[in-house]
């Protein structure tokens, strides 16, 4: 999973965006039994805080 966001800010830095969609894609294939919200849980807070290699 890749991003402009990934591009600019470094590797594993995603966007809620592209969390949202891989949960859509996740459970439109029956790998999950339910749609989840990803903002209740995932943050990007930690890597805020730190420096990251660049791609």
């Amino acid at each position: 999973m890749t991003s402009e966001t990934t591009k600019e800010k470094g590797i594993l830095y995603l966007g809620p965006k592209v969390w949202q969609e891989t949960a859509a894609n996740s459970f439109a294939a029956k790998s999950t039994p339910s749609l989840i919200d990803p903002s209740e849980f995932l943050t990007t807070e930690i890597l805020d805080k730190v420096e990251r290699p660049k791609l």
